[in-house]
């Protein structure tokens, strides 16, 4: 049966825009370049509509302050090392068109539940996979690595499989029928143990900020989540020798004369050491997008350059944004933010179908989840997860219904 939009008369643009955002939906956990092609038949199918007067965008008050991060970004090529590098990183600006996707998109409850479905059965496979894998891979060729999934990195599969989680616990709040009763646990399962198995600090932070934002007012049902959080956490920490091993190979100590390895923190510490350094001398409108790395370099050690620990970013969304941007630009990351919560809880707050609420209702713990990945990773810097938040965000908030579901309620 074919969806049901309220404006779109023009099936064949129907067809492309919906096939887009559901091959997304279950290409996002196994391909970036599946994933962004869905994306763009989405979108080029979108812009026709809008031009043929079939669809009307949108916009809201965190759009503006979006439109402000990117001019700040812009202001910083002037201090530039690289300015290619910069000009060229612009373009992940545009990824606040992977909200607008979902969200200018006139969908009813069911279409939202659909893409639900299709994303956590899509993630959940990827995440039995992924599991299976490193078993085998331990057993097979005694090789030590945390699960990563079809990503390049731990970091990646963690933080989409927290994202993803918190989907699911929006389903679970209301009981909306989008699976049978018993696959849920069997997908919540897979989801956190693929979080836990990652042994992604930023995946773990932002799951226990998350679940504390979305539990808070409960207190009975966030001491359960809190329970389970620490067993999982103790469990892995026991598995860590088998699993987690490698990722624990990062720099302890950065002197004049070596370079030790085993440490936890330290290799962020001496990271975020040089990013201070950047931001004191260019306080306003920081180095520009991308030039991190040259100024990095600068500051490194001759040992650091020589073991190839001059990095390219700074390892913490804020820090990085606020080398690349300055202070302006990041005062507009937070604003943008700010302003995306608010919209959030409004829209929570005027809800009345329990559904749509419940949907609502969890849309500033997974701001808060992706917000504290930032804090040991740049993940606005990582495409796949930034998409994905994006995009789940432009569904929650998308605010059409059926008409005969908005007479009802």
């Amino acid at each position: 049966m074919k969806p049901d939009f309220l404006e779109i008369k023009n099936w064949n643009t129907e067809k492309l825009i919906w096939s887009g955002l559901c091959l997304y939906c279950i290409a996002a956990p196994f391909s970036i370049a599946a994933s962004q092609i869905s994306l763009s038949v989405a979108f080029l199918a979108m812009l026709f509509a809008i031009r043929k007067g079939l669809l009307e965008p949108v916009f809201n008050r965190q759009d503006k302050a979006f439109a402000f991060f990117a001019l700040a970004a812009l202001l910083s090529i002037f201090n530039s090392i690289q300015i290619i590098r910069a000009v060229s990183e612009m373009k992940k600006f545009i990824i606040i068109l992977v909200f607008f996707l979902p969200f200018w998109l006139p969908m009813c409850k069911d279409q939202k539940k659909t893409l639900f479905r299709l994303l956590i059965i899509s993630s959940s496979i990827a995440a039995a996979i992924s599991i299976l894998m490193s078993i085998f891979y331990i057993f097979a060729k005694d090789f030590n690595y945390p699960v990563k999934g079809f990503f390049s990195l731990t970091t990646t599969f963690g933080e989409f499989q927290v994202l993803a989680l918190f989907i699911t616990l929006s389903i679970t709040e209301s009981n909306i029928k989008v699976f049978q009763g018993r696959f849920i646990p069997i997908v919540l399962t897979l989801q956190t143990w693929g979080v836990f198995l990652s042994y992604c600090r930023g995946a773990i932070l932002g799951l226990l900020f998350g679940i504390i934002a979305a539990y808070w007012r409960r207190p009975k049902k966030l001491a359960v989540c809190l329970l389970i959080f620490a067993a999982m956490m103790f469990i892995t920490g026991k598995l860590g020798p088998y699993f987690g091993k490698s990722h624990f190979l990062v720099i302890r100590n950065v002197g004049e004369n070596r370079i030790e390895q085993g440490g936890l923190f330290s290799e962020r510490l001496r990271t975020w050491q040089n990013g201070l350094n950047i931001v004191l001398n260019y306080p306003s409108f920081g180095v520009g997008m991308n030039n991190v790395k040259p100024y990095y370099f600068e500051l490194s050690t001759e040992l650091e350059r020589e073991n190839k620990f001059a990095h390219g970013h700074l390892h913490n969304n804020f820090l990085h944004i606020l080398a690349m941007t300055g202070f302006i630009g990041l005062s507009a990351f937070f604003w943008y933010f700010i302003e995306l919560m608010l919209f959030f809880r409004k829209s929570y707050n005027k809800e009345k179908d329990a559904e749509e609420k419940s949907m609502l209702g969890m849309g500033i713990p997974l701001t808060i989840a992706y917000l504290t990945f930032g804090i040991p990773e740049y993940a606005f810097g990582d495409e796949e997860i930034s998409m994905l938040f994006f995009f789940l965000s432009g569904i929650i908030l998308n605010p059409a219904l059926k008409e005969s579901e908005m007479q009802n309620t």
